[in-house]
């Protein structure tokens, strides 16, 4: 693959990818707005009533979409239905999601059900949800002691998110017809543009993934090798606490850090004997490389910077800048680890691939000298907790390592 080639994949990669963000930011400032209280039918309603349903309308209106992850979206069905449970005085709430991969609802929070929680499987059978998802449309209905039982689709732009369902409700009839809507609206709202969102980041990071294949085109397991070193940054970066959109970056760094090396002599990268002096140094070049690709794509800038300074040394001793300790960026001391395990992992021309056992021995011994102890630390857990995972799998042993591909 051609410099020209790549820059023109970037290049076209980076503007679908600016295209869409644009749109989803455009989409969520007409997220809905205008919601009124109608507050001339509700005058039996306390004064507090209505300041908790402006506070519950705000925090809606406010949720920080930007920063979704999985998480995120669990912590807002909790978010909704616990303030919801409390504004209508309900004794029981279920926020139900709609799973377009199982094609049934799940839940996503409940409140008041006691320590055991709901089943997925129970609220997939009950006609009442079901009914209301499919219809769009509210029902109201008189429980035990005259209380009310409420169930409101989650819909917005005639795409379905989910269900709403509280119980035991103490609010009158005419404040839940009135109100709920406008809460369901809202909540959908959200829902929805979380799922933008979440779309987005999919194809953000297909479009990495497409950018690595391309560059690593004649490695036939360039697509497990994408997801096992995913799977590493994405673990590792979590671990050492960084925020979602700066995981997400890390994760993209881990993919693309070797890109610089389509400008450097394939000859030299693929010599099977020792490197002269000169040979090294050109291969050095790399970072700065694919530095220069990368940072012409705006939503790959902050990778960029992790990919130019992956090969730095905590003691100061790296390329491409001598930087030392915390002068690293952290993105980049994680990218360091990974890279090096990996090529640990991978058998080479002079020697086969260490054992886990072997490869993490090298990282602990270079630990404070090449590596941030911190992030070897953590590594050295995940990849315990990762053989703990394959041991508790069928068949009781860890699977056998596969050889990942060339850096």
């Amino acid at each position: 693959m051609t410099m020209t080639s790549f820059y023109f994949l970037a290049f076209l990669c980076g503007a679908l990818m600016t295209a869409l963000w644009v749109i989803l930011q455009k989409l969520y400032t007409l997220k809905i707005r205008t919601a009124t209280i109608p507050v001339a039918p509700l005058r039996a309603e306390p004064a507090s009533y209505f300041e908790e349903l402006r506070g519950l309308l705000s925090a809606l209106q406010d949720y920080p979409i930007s920063q979704s992850d999985t998480a995120s979206r669990e912590d807002f069905c909790k978010l909704l239905i616990e303030k919801v449970r409390r504004l209508t005085e309900a004794d029981r709430g279920l926020v139900l999601l709609w799973d377009a991969d199982l094609c049934t609802l799940r839940v996503g929070a409940g409140v008041g059900y006691g320590p055991v929680e709901p089943s997925k499987e129970a609220w997939h059978r009950d006609d009442l949800v079901n009914a209301v998802f499919a219809s769009g449309r509210t029902e109201l209905r008189q429980g035990a002691g005259g209380r009310l039982t409420a169930v409101l689709p989650l819909a917005a732009k005639s795409s379905p998110s989910g269900v709403l369902r509280l119980e035991g409700i103490r609010a009158s009839e005419e404040t839940c017809r009135l109100l709920l809507p406008i809460l369901a609206g809202e909540a959908a709202a959200v829902l929805y543009h979380l799922n933008l969102f979440d779309h987005l980041q999919t194809f953000h990071i297909e479009m990495v993934e497409t950018l690595y294949r391309t560059v690593n085109a004649g490695d036939s397991r360039a697509s497990t090798h994408a997801e096992e070193t995913r799977s590493r940054a994405r673990r590792l970066a979590k671990a050492m606490k960084l925020p979602e959109p700066v995981v997400r970056h890390v994760e993209y760094a881990a993919l693309l850090r070797g890109v610089g090396k389509i400008g450097v002599d394939q000859a030299i990268l693929n010599k099977p004997g020792k490197l002269t002096n000169e040979e090294y140094e050109k291969i050095k070049k790399y970072t700065t490389i694919g530095h220069e690709l990368l940072k012409r794509v705006k939503l790959l800038a902050p990778a960029a910077k992790m990919v130019l300074h992956h090969q730095e040394w905590f003691d100061g001793r790296g390329y491409p800048e001598g930087l030392r300790g915390e002068h690293i960026p952290l993105g980049a001391r994680i990218i360091a680890v990974i890279s090096a395990w990996e090529a640990m992992r991978t058998d080479r021309p002079y020697r086969k691939a260490l054992e886990p056992e072997a490869a993490i021995a090298e990282l602990a011994r270079a630990a404070g000298t090449q590596f941030d102890p911190a992030v070897v630390e953590a590594f050295r857990q995940i990849e315990e907790e990762r053989r703990f995972e394959d041991r508790a799998r069928p068949g009781g042993d860890t699977p056998a390592p596969r050889p990942l591909g060339p850096r």
